[in-house]
């Protein structure tokens, strides 16, 4: 096998990654449903899982911000500010999203090739547990979009979107899901534990 054989191989068997080919059917998905906004937010995320599995990241971030635990405080209230008084569904609203979510990958996308120890018996309930509730999550979504297509009701086979929508419009709904959304933003991150 030569080198030019070896790099497709290895090549190809990266592009295989499951994230890859998730994010692909979503961002599919998104066009059946006639959401340009959505296919375009999962064709991004199909972008960000092929640089990853290229590498990209040790090439581009290099040296991890530095965050004080005053500025991580500072940002999670100006944030907050933003997602509860921007109106929704807006263009300004989706470049706070842009810049949010540009922001989290320079903050947690980091290059690490270092081989991760098994996890423990409370990491793998965690593990199965959120994949439990994904996995729903993910049936709902597309048996609800596709029913809802076909009978041109999207109140009969209600999404997420549809029933979690009116708590969202009022402001104090809003406010309390940026605050969580943020948190636990946050936390996945590891921020808090960064700061000093």
């Amino acid at each position: 096998m030569n080198k030019t054989t070896g790099r497709i191989a290895e090549l190809a068997r990266r592009l295989r990654h499951p994230w890859i080919w998730m994010f692909v059917i979503t961002a599919s998905f998104q066009i059946f449903r006639g959401s340009q906004a959505d296919a375009i937010i999962f064709w991004s995320f199909t972008a960000i899982a092929i640089a990853s599995q290229l590498n990209l990241p040790r090439r581009v971030f290099t040296v991890q911000p530095r965050l004080t635990r005053n500025r991580i405080q500072l940002w999670a209230i100006l944030l907050t500010a933003l997602l509860v008084g921007v109106p929704r569904h807006t263009g300004l609203y989706g470049w706070v999203m842009v810049c949010l979510g540009a922001v989290a990958i320079a903050l947690s996308w980091q290059p690490d090739s270092s081989a991760k120890p098994r996890g423990d018996r409370r990491i793998r309930r965690a593990k199965i547990g959120w994949m439990t509730i994904g996995i729903g999550l993910c049936i709902w979504e597309l048996g609800a979009n596709i029913l809802g297509q076909l009978e041109g009701n999207l109140t009969e086979f209600p999404t997420i979107s549809v029933l979690v929508d009116p708590l969202l419009d009022h402001p104090l709904g809003k406010g309390v899901f940026a605050v969580a959304w943020l948190l636990s933003g946050f936390g996945f991150m590891r921020l808090w534990g960064r700061g000093k």
